[in-house]
């Protein structure tokens, strides 16, 4: 029996974006049982047991699947299997030694003609050489950052869950790209302002979310920890006064990533007073009660 028939077809659509968006991750692997964890509202843990080959059961702790359901997330998760069998992964040390055992110029050869058909490889290969080197244009990361939103919205500027989950994953990859190379040439502020422009931008982008959001910030506050964890002590200064006055919004929503920034990654003694004005700051402006 095909595994695609135990589920609704719109369920198999949103299994296979997650899939195809890497939010799928197979932790443990036998014949007998797959053990997985997919990023989705949460991080919802996954098991799919076989006998003989055959599914089984099925587990997930979402919501959907406690009511019975066979949810996105085995979708997803049968997907990576699938796609573990068809194509197995290569290790850094395997691409490593692929490339050591081919010869300058065959490499020179195969981007030649890989960029003549991909502009899109094109792009980024010219991205890197310039990080490289240390030209980051952030103007462009920008720019790009708005092209990506009018390729996946409609007429009206929305985008639909169909292409909301590619839509993150690429922009993450963008705001990935562009803040290691501001990292490796220690332009820490600079790329704290980078991944606060992302988030203000598609935090304000009409979208049908389905924990993409959540996604996105969780991502952002790793690379925003990191920044922080390479700064010098000038640049903390000046990191933690730029988030703290980006509480000042009325829009709830977006201080929770600078609130999570301040509270992980300035919890020393020189910024204790300024964190318990933070605090301060989000009761009053929520209205929590004395009891709270």
């Amino acid at each position: 029996m095909d595994w695609k028939e135990l589920f609704k077809p719109i369920i198999l659509e949103r299994g296979y974006d997650y899939y195809r968006n890497g939010n799928a991750e197979i932790l443990s692997s036998t014949a007998d049982e797959i053990n997985a964890v997919v990023s989705g509202t949460d991080d919802y843990e996954v098991n799919i047991y076989f006998s003989d080959g055959e599914i089984e059961d099925m587990y997930c702790d979402c919501p959907y699947a406690s009511d019975g359901n066979n949810c996105k997330h085995m979708a997803a998760v049968l997907y990576t299997l699938e796609d573990l069998k068809d194509h197995p992964v290569l290790s850094d040390t395997d691409v490593e030694s692929l490339i050591d055992n081919t010869s300058p110029e065959q490499l020179k050869k195969f981007l030649i003609n890989a960029m003549r058909y991909d502009s899109g490889l094109k792009e980024r290969f010219i991205r890197f050489i310039d990080g490289e080197n240390g030209n980051i244009n952030i103007a462009d990361y920008k720019s790009k950052l708005k092209s990506l939103t009018g390729q996946y919205s409609d007429n009206s500027g929305f985008i639909n869950w169909q292409n909301v989950s590619p839509f993150i994953n690429e922009a993450v990859k963008l705001l990935e790209e562009c803040t290691d190379s501001l990292i490796e040439w220690k332009r820490y502020f600079e790329a704290f302002e980078i991944v606060s422009y992302y988030y203000d931008e598609i935090l304000t982008t009409d979208l049908d979310d389905d924990g993409d959001i959540s996604y996105f910030q969780s991502c952002c506050l790793e690379m925003l920890s990191t920044i922080a964890y390479d700064s010098d002590i000038k640049t903390k200064h000046r990191l933690f006064n730029a988030a703290f006055r980006k509480l000042d919004t009325e829009f709830d929503y977006f201080t929770e990533l600078y609130f999570d920034f301040i509270k992980e990654c300035f919890d020393v003694e020189e910024f204790l007073e300024k964190m318990l004005e933070c605090s301060d700051k989000i009761i009053s402006k929520n209205n929590i009660s004395n009891y709270e």
